[in-house]
């Protein structure tokens, strides 16, 4: 855009004017690959200047992706004309990241100097197949050793193991990953309402802190599902006996007895449980021992 005034008259005037890379390269990729996958990338390449160009392109790979042929040769674009080169890839063992360089160089412009350019892009590599655990407990007596089983890890990748060991003096309960698997269930009936309850019971501050939970907000969750029982006895039928899902499920007797036993438990350690629906689903349960006895 222009201007111009004098005392007596102004003017003005404007035109576009394109701004842009003077080459542009684009790789279009998969967004990850398997370990053993082959697969052939495109690279796009676009002259966007008014002169013709020839360009080189050399192409490098690393981390967990390997080249499978040489860099092609040099490239002859006329202005504004866009070419695709074709690059085959192989994904190595492993899990983590691979990546592409490119740098081109070549690039003439009248009257200026043109650094080469370098483009660089990551492809995700993992295994094929699903993460799997496998645990071995054994008790060792004085002078016994023990030793991982030979076919133990025939079928796994070796790139992506990982071991842990726990020596103790006794059972080697995991018990962070019990508590976390039992919250994580991502249903909600009303037994695994209960059940990602139950440990709440009996942890103490320092066990929550160490089995990365914040005691308050435990506890507090605790309080608040205890308090919506009772609202869940209407979830429970016109019997007082409850059901899985709502009030409108058949009676389960196995569950009225694990909720009752809970609400007791909680009661026990000193959660606030109101009365009346629990009085209703005991007398169920010694109606319903009555009736098999």
């Amino acid at each position: 855009m222009a201007q111009a005034w004098t005392a007596d008259d102004f003017g003005s005037n404007e035109s576009k004017v394109i701004v842009a890379a003077p080459v542009i390269a684009e790789l279009n990729m998969p967004r990850f690959m398997a370990s053993g996958d082959t697969s052939r990338l495109t690279l796009d390449i676009t002259n966007l200047t008014d002169k013709p160009q020839k360009l080189n392109v050399a192409l490098t790979a690393s981390g967990l992706l390997e080249l499978v042929s040489d860099s092609p040769a040099a490239v002859e674009l006329a202005p504004g004309v866009r070419t695709t080169l074709f690059i085959p890839v192989r994904a190595l063992p492993g899990y983590g990241d691979g990546e592409i360089q490119a740098t081109i160089s070549g690039l003439a412009l009248p009257g200026e100097t043109v650094a080469d350019q370098h483009k660089q892009w990551k492809i995700g590599v993992r295994p094929a197949f699903p993460a799997q655990t496998v645990n071995y407990g054994t008790a060792l007596q004085p002078g016994e050793t023990w030793a991982i089983p030979a076919d133990g890890l025939q079928n796994f990748s070796p790139v992506t193991l990982e071991g842990q060991l726990l020596l103790s003096g006794k059972p080697p309960l995991n018990i962070a990953r019990y508590i976390k698997e039992l919250k994580a269930y991502p249903y909600g009936c009303l037994e695994q309402t209960a059940s990602g309850l139950f440990p709440s019971l009996y942890t103490n501050a320092a066990n929550c802190r160490r089995w990365a939970s914040k005691a308050t907000v435990m506890r507090n969750a605790v309080h608040r599902s205890i308090s919506a029982f009772p609202v869940c006895c209407k979830c429970n039928v016109i019997t007082a006996a409850f059901a899985l899902w709502d009030k409108n499920g058949d009676e389960e007797y196995w569950l009225t007895a694990y909720v009752m036993d809970f609400l007791v438990r909680a009661g026990e350690q000193g959660y606030s449980v109101r009365q009346t629906p629990l009085t209703g689903v005991m007398s169920v349960c010694c109606a319903i021992y009555k009736i098999r006895a």
